[in-house]
């Protein structure tokens, strides 16, 4: 089973300022008040709000929605530090579309940094902290915060798209002979083939998860079923076939059935014990099909 022409390797890279400090001073101070032997390194770190976290929320929710479709749209592929998921082909052009509104948005973000938002924080935590200076006694300092520029690099919003390797389109022969190359074609394939398996697995797990919380959802004597709850499923029931990479009939058959007997209006559900009910033994049929076929 080849990728290459049906999914892109895509990661998603952010980093964000915490908006923490330890404050050595004040670290020491507590472990000479309680006569730790050691300092702060005995007994601990004392971590300072140096940043409201009202301010840090806007790039948060950013962050929040890109990864929500980042993980909606994609399957794990290697995860090492930085993960590296398949994005169907099909779904490059939405995904892209996210990342737009949300690069859009990050940037008026930095804009009102450089234009007074910055200065707003600072004020913000002097009034907080006591607008004193730490020799003073205070929790204020002035050098917990970088010139504007230096704060501004630390916010990092990046993302890499990159073709799925494909083993027969490598050609090792000139640099390794041709029975090496073909020994490492062969390593190459069963590695890509491993990762394609696990990533099945877990677009399998994904199916469950969602089933299971459904039928969770729907068991309890007086449900409290939300809007979400169905919009959940019906992402789901629409991202699947892009996501069947393998072409799994039995997965797709799994998919029409939960198109056709899961989904129903909410208010439906909340109102009609009988209707709450037949959705309900659905998804423990579907679930059960999933055990049997899947093991999951």
């Amino acid at each position: 089973m080849s990728l290459s022409n049906k999914a892109l390797l895509l990661t998603v890279d952010f980093s964000i300022p915490s908006g923490r400090k330890v404050d050595k001073q004040v670290s020491n101070d507590i472990a000479d008040q309680y006569n730790i032997d050691g300092g702060r390194r005995s007994s601990g770190n004392f971590n300072k709000i140096t940043i409201d976290s009202k301010y840090l929320k806007e790039p948060q929710n950013i962050k929040r929605k890109v990864i929500n479709a980042f993980d909606n749209m994609t399957l794990p592929w290697l995860n090492n530090g930085i993960k590296v998921n398949l994005l169907p082909n099909t779904q490059f052009m939405a995904f892209s579309k996210v990342w737009r509104e949300s690069k859009r948005e990050m940037d008026q973000y930095i804009w009102k940094l450089e234009n007074g938002l910055y200065d707003e924080m600072m004020q913000e935590s002097k009034d907080r902290l006591g607008g004193q200076s730490s020799d003073d006694g205070g929790l204020f300092s002035e050098w917990d915060y970088p010139p504007v520029d230096d704060f501004v690099s630390k916010f990092k919003m990046e993302h890499y798209v990159r073709p799925v390797p494909d083993a027969d389109n490598l050609d090792l022969r000139v640099a390794v002979g041709e029975e090496e190359a073909n020994r490492i074609k062969v390593d190459i394939q069963k590695s890509i083939e491993k990762q394609f398996e696990e990533s099945r697995k877990v677009l399998c797990d994904r199916i469950v998860d969602a089933l299971k919380h459904m039928s969770s959802v729907l068991s309890k004597d007086k449900p409290v079923i939300h809007e979400t709850l169905m919009d959940k499923m019906c992402d789901l029931i629409d991202i699947l076939p892009e996501l069947n990479f393998s072409e799994d009939q039995e997965l797709d058959d799994i998919r029409c059935q939960m198109k056709g007997e899961l989904i129903e209006d909410v208010q439906t559900l909340r109102d009609d014990e009988v209707a709450r009910q037949d959705v309900l033994d659905s998804t423990n049929d579907i679930l059960n099909r999933m055990e049997k076929i899947y093991g999951v």
